[in-house]
């Protein structure tokens, strides 16, 4: 930032400092725009956090979460918005990701929560509704209330997840984002999911890893690098987009699926030339053509 833009966010913290919330955000709004800068965007938040502009604060701090999760004060400046928004579930990831202050922000989660649970139980309770009945909808209907269901608190969360994993009308990809959502926060519990084979499976959340960490995964995307990463940077990113959809699907149980992580980028990078594939190659794609098939279904 320049001289000027410096001499307008300490302008801004003052009126903050003086409750003077509206003249601040006239000020902040603009400069976050010019600046996309850190410390602009956390006065700014402040200053629309404290004018009742919850929602609208939420929405510009996501500009910067890793920056906000670097100090306590920053950590639990973003876990304030999220609570004022209900947003348990995300406050609940935030505090995972910051250890050294996480027992201190689960505390403030843990409040909020009860104060809710306290407070607004019959809106919580027809959210939880919403969420039991997800799978009765279309794709885009289950995404929403998946979204919306970010808003209970977690012991109502996980009543709502553990009935939608063995849900039959939930779609496999939904049952994914419950997972991936919940992996941070290593809860010890144990959940059977019905998995695209038709089969239940038991699992412990605590055991979760994230998508990133699987070993064939990591396998997986050196293999593609390697062939594209130099050469061919468009196919690459086409390969890349269609390889993240296929492990979503998968996980938890990805290496029930990709065996071979070398057959898996072969079948899934040949196009369909391939003259005589081997057994893990074609193994690789009726898997893949299976998952396209509820790709398909999503449309």
């Amino acid at each position: 930032m320049n001289q000027k833009q410096q001499e307008q966010l300490q302008q801004g913290r003052q009126l903050i400092n003086q409750g003077k919330y509206q003249r601040a955000i006239d000020i902040l709004q603009p400069l976050n725009e010019q600046t996309a800068d850190y410390q602009v965007n956390r006065a700014l938040t402040e200053a629309l956090y404290h004018d009742g502009q919850v929602q609208l604060a939420i929405k510009i701090a996501e500009d910067h979460v890793e920056d906000y999760l670097q100090s306590q004060g920053g950590a639990m400046q973003l876990v304030t918005l999220e609570l004022a928004g209900q947003q348990f579930i995300t406050a609940r990831r935030q505090a995972a990701f910051v250890p050294k202050w996480q027992a201190e922000l689960l505390k403030q989660v843990e409040a909020a929560e009860a104060k809710a649970q306290q407070e607004m139980g019959t809106s919580l309770n027809a959210k939880l509704k919403s969420f039991y009945h997800l799978g009765d909808g279309s794709f885009n209907k289950q995404r929403q209330r998946l979204i919306e269901a970010e808003q209970l608190p977690l012991s109502m969360y996980l009543t709502g997840a553990l009935f939608l994993l063995r849900d039959p009308f939930t779609k496999p990809v939904i049952k994914s984002s419950l997972l991936e959502t919940l992996q941070p926060l290593k809860i010890d519990r144990q959940v059977t999911i019905l998995w695209l084979d038709d089969h239940e499976y038991r699992l412990n959340l605590r055991d979760l890893q994230p998508l990133t960490k699987v070993k064939e995964v990591v396998v997986a995307q050196q293999l593609i690098d390697e062939k594209y990463g130099q050469s061919d940077p468009s196919t690459l990113s086409a390969v890349n987009d269609q390889f993240q959809l296929q492990m979503i699907f998968l996980y938890p149980f990805i290496n029930k699926a990709m065996v071979d992580p070398a057959a898996w980028v072969t079948a899934m990078t040949s196009f369909g030339k391939l003259v005589s594939p081997s057994k893990a190659v074609n193994d690789a794609l009726k898997w893949q053509r299976k998952i396209q098939r509820l790709v398909d279904q999503m449309r």
